[in-house]
């Protein structure tokens, strides 16, 4: 995994835990349902929102569009986009979405921290 390992050296252990926690709860919202969910379900999912994440700070990075940003742009899609019914789909995150979303997010949200 040639690419991960050079994203991984550039991105800080604290921006990586960030990442993976945010494309967790995405995936946790996304899986949510009435029932219990296998955990092992949630985190194969985050898995592969960290990954398609990860592609996205690689073509960012000439719009200096790195790991907070992302990461931030992750939590407002599972406020405000991310709804059960798309379980283990992953088009609609990597079909662009992601970025999308931050070029039309206000500009205040995509540089201050996300308050809880």
């Amino acid at each position: 995994m040639g690419f991960y390992s050079s994203m991984s050296e550039q991105m800080s252990a604290a921006e990586n835990a960030e990442l993976e926690a945010a494309c967790f709860e995405l995936a946790r919202t996304t899986k949510w349902a009435r029932k219990p969910v296998d955990s092992d379900e949630i985190c194969a999912l985050a898995a592969r929102f960290t990954e398609i994440a990860k592609s996205h700070i690689l073509y960012g990075e000439e719009l200096r569009i790195d790991a907070p940003v992302i990461t931030r742009a992750i939590r407002y899609l599972t406020q405000a986009h991310a709804i059960p019914p798309m379980d283990d789909d992953t088009r609609w995150f990597s079909s662009g979405r992601l970025l999308i979303t931050l070029s039309t997010m206000p500009h205040s949200i995509a540089i201050s921290p996300v308050r809880k």
